[in-house]
């Protein structure tokens, strides 16, 4: 059984805290989650939803911002308390690169929030995501944290079944409110509602930690990870 009486959560990007968690959410006692970027790297959505094909600076705020409001939004109907959220806005598509660059930022963040949040559970990003953003959060989780509990999950790929310590299993009511959670992610429907209204039906799997894998990358293996990334969304979702 999970400890969910405090429970931190990881999240590379908004939406992720939904897709991944929106059902241990609503089973926690008492929920913080931290953002690691605000999701402002999104050129398809942007592109679409702006229409124009050169993002700018200005483009990537506004869009960072959205994303902010609609994970807010998205907390709110999974039940979370008010002032749950923590939002760090690092690099989106740079996290392992901060990693590569030995900026401590990040596990210096995670570090504080577990100081001040005192979790009974972390949930961190997988190793074995193949988004780089996850990978790099999920170093600099296991970094910060080696003495508390700690699960993880993925949601680009498929995790490793000899690693599983617990699936949940979704209610009626579960799957409600995490539609409604999705919902608000309206950035992200546009283009991707088929792939995200999906997880509602899908049991949500959280893996052992993994001390023995997080590692920092080099440029090459993450390029060569961000090609297989792309595959795989190909054969899923195309």
């Amino acid at each position: 059984m999970l400890a969910l009486d405090r429970v931190l959560i990881i999240a590379p990007h908004p939406d992720d805290e939904t897709l991944a968690t929106g059902g241990l959410i609503q089973r926690a006692r008492h929920v913080r989650v931290v953002f690691i970027t605000d999701g402002e790297m999104n050129p398809w959505p942007q592109r679409v939803t702006y229409r124009k094909w050169r993002i700018n600076d200005s483009d990537r705020t506004r869009w960072g911002l959205m994303r902010r409001d609609e994970a807010l939004c998205a907390l709110s109907k999974l039940g979370a308390r008010d002032r749950a959220a923590r939002f760090l806005a690092l690099p989106d598509t740079g996290v392992m690169s901060l990693a590569r660059r030995g900026d401590k930022r990040l596990s210096d963040s995670i570090a504080k929030e577990i100081d001040a949040f005192a979790p009974t559970l972390i949930v961190s990003p997988s190793f074995l995501d193949l988004h780089a953003d996850h990978r790099g959060a999920a170093y600099f989780t296991h970094t910060a944290a080696r003495d508390t509990n700690i699960v993880t999950y993925v949601i680009h790929g498929d995790p490793d079944p000899s690693r599983i310590i617990e699936t949940i299993d979704l209610t009626e009511d579960e799957m409600r409110r995490k539609l409604d959670a999705i919902e608000c992610h309206v950035s992200q429907l546009r283009l991707s509602r088929k792939r995200f209204i999906a997880h509602t039906a899908k049991a949500e799997i959280f893996s052992r930690a993994e001390h023995d894998l997080v590692r920092v990358e080099s440029e090459e293996e993450e390029r060569g990870r961000w090609r297989e990334h792309m595959r795989s969304v190909v054969r899923r979702y195309v």
